[in-house]
């Protein structure tokens, strides 16, 4: 008699039935600390402000993982989690311009290949626009 007839002779059929679930499941499901929720790729960048909006001094402008956007006039950058704040109270405008690297510095030699200096590097900035205050007349004296 060969083994799967040993089994199948008599009641033993229910057992092997549920012996057969059972092992499909241990092979089909994995343990519930491997799986784990993915969320997603996360975004590099989250800009707050756009382009033509009022902002008040010290105002987060946006944050990034990475120097995607570089600060402007009157922006700073927090070298911690690389997020831009405004300086002062006034309004975002974002502009790409020509970045001229320091040849001197080694930073540039790590970052920015030294062979392609006839191609023009461009970079987007962030800039805020102090607004204008309202010309006030002082009488000083009577004549």
């Amino acid at each position: 008699m060969n083994f799967i007839g040993g089994i199948l002779s008599g009641g033993d059929l229910l057992k092997l039935n549920q012996l057969v679930t059972f092992g499909k499941r241990l092979i089909c499901k994995s343990p519930g600390q491997s799986q784990k929720k993915h969320k997603g790729r996360l975004k590099n960048i989250t800009l707050i402000s756009i382009p033509g909006d009022r902002v008040e001094e010290r105002t987060i402008l946006g944050k990034q993982k990475r120097l995607k956007y570089h600060p402007g006039y009157n922006v700073s950058l927090n070298p911690v989690d690389k997020s831009l704040y405004a300086l002062v109270s006034g309004t975002v405008y974002y502009s790409i311009e020509k970045f001229y690297p320091n040849p001197k510095s080694h930073w540039v030699d790590k970052y920015y290949n030294s062979d392609n200096n006839d191609i023009p590097i461009y970079k987007k900035y962030i800039h805020v626009v102090k607004d204008r205050e309202p010309i006030e007349f002082k009488m000083i004296d009577i004549i």
